[in-house]
């Protein structure tokens, strides 16, 4: 974090001037180290105040161990939460939750259960994240049962489980193709009036996808929007790269279609999974036509995932497909120029002469990058060779 240097700066100058920073400025400072990795400095910065004399509360140690916790510091968080009783601080249940989640991100849940119990014995009670984030480390190693178990142990504490606690669960189950238990969790969820979210149902149609059920996961999406749940662009995904696995590629366009009319502008795992559908059928001149599109979105180049669309296409011929002039002025209108001259050069060995079009296509692409030589020398070049006699 850039503005550290500044803040250790201003600190310094307020030690000169024997002025007692309060526990806020400390424990911001604190923070600021943790969330910009600089945990030793943290640390550090943590036992020299001590040794000034200066005093930390409840805020500062739960903002320390939550920090370390998150930059996955978590056996030092559990050192700082033995030491803070003899500062006469007593542990509270967000520390206890920050190590416990950290812990069970870590796949270590019977230390994350260790804790739990730990908190019982002193009298702290868990709340509903603390049983979210066990009912997550459970699913995560796959006890499944058991993070039911204590989904129902949670609800007789008379605390009511939320969205995320049930999300966690019906995730693990459908993760598991477990989809009965799932939808009775689902019950249990709405029978308490939590209403299920996009995630809880896009959870729900990937479970579905899991266990070859597209007609049920389609009925969950449609469901959704009856709801009032508005779909999210990961929905259209999953329903999208269901229809294509199974070569229902024109029921994906649909859903592509109906995304732009709801506004929702598809991203590049959109884009790829329809141009790999296209491809596989062989639809080559409707994958390119997405291609272009986007390309003019710009989506190939904001997320860093053109080399999925290049790869799709440098595919072809593995699958079968013998790319035709088409396919190559295609990638060229696309924006590919790069891949469309390398590809160019390889034109004839696949028994495909570049013709007017892809000329043409080229040479204003090098001339709007500003490379004249190189559009110059092209040109030249399929003179020369008598390539520019229009298309046929």
């Amino acid at each position: 974090m850039g503005r550290m240097k500044p803040a250790f700066s201003v600190f310094a100058k307020i030690l000169r001037i024997d002025f007692q920073p309060s526990t806020v400025t400390l424990t911001t400072i604190l923070k600021g180290l943790c969330l910009s990795g600089n945990i030793h400095k943290a640390l550090h910065f943590h036992d020299r105040l001590l040794a000034h004399g200066f005093q930390f509360n409840h805020v500062t140690y739960g903002t320390l161990i939550n920090g370390l916790c998150k930059t996955g510091h978590t056996t030092a968080a559990i050192q700082v939460l033995r030491k803070i009783p003899q500062y006469g601080i007593v542990p509270d249940v967000f520390m206890y939750s920050a190590i416990i989640d950290s812990l069970c991100k870590d796949t270590l849940v019977s230390q994350a259960f260790h804790l739990y119990y730990e908190m019982l014995s002193k009298g702290i009670y868990p709340d509903v994240i603390t049983y979210s984030t066990l009912i997550y480390g459970l699913c995560l190693v796959g006890q499944l049962k058991e993070a039911i178990d204590l989904l129902n142990h949670t609800m007789l504490k008379n605390i009511t489980p939320d969205v995320l606690t049930y999300n966690t669960l019906i995730d693990g189950l459908c993760k598991d193709r477990n989809i009965k238990d799932a939808k009775s969790v689902l019950a249990i969820m709405t029978k308490d009036g939590v209403k299920p979210n996009v995630v809880t149902y896009n959870i729900l149609m990937d479970g579905y996808y899991l266990v070859n059920e597209l007609h049920k996961a389609k009925h969950v999406f449609n469901r959704m929007a009856q709801s009032g749940v508005t779909p999210y662009v990961w929905s259209y995904n999953i329903m999208v790269n269901g229809f294509c696995k199974i070569t229902l590629v024109d029921e994906a366009l649909n859903l592509f279609e109906e995304m732009h009319h709801k506004n929702l502008v598809p991203d590049t795992i959109t884009y790829n999974t329809l141009i790999d559908g296209l491809c596989r059928l062989g639809s080559i001149s409707c994958a390119l036509k997405l291609l272009e599109m986007m390309q003019d979105e710009d989506c190939l180049c904001k997320s860093g995932r053109l080399i999925d669309a290049k790869k799709i296409f440098q595919d072809l011929p593995v699958r079968g497909y013998r790319p035709n002039v088409r396919t190559y002025n295609g990638l060229c209108k696309a924006g590919l120029l790069h891949e469309a001259l390398a590809f160019l050069s390889k034109m004839e060995d696949n028994g495909c002469l570049p013709n007017a079009v892809t000329c043409e296509i080229i040479i204003r692409a090098l001339l709007k990058k500003g490379e004249k030589d190189k559009a110059v020398e092209l040109l030249h070049e399929m003179i020369s060779r008598g390539l520019l006699q229009g298309e046929k």
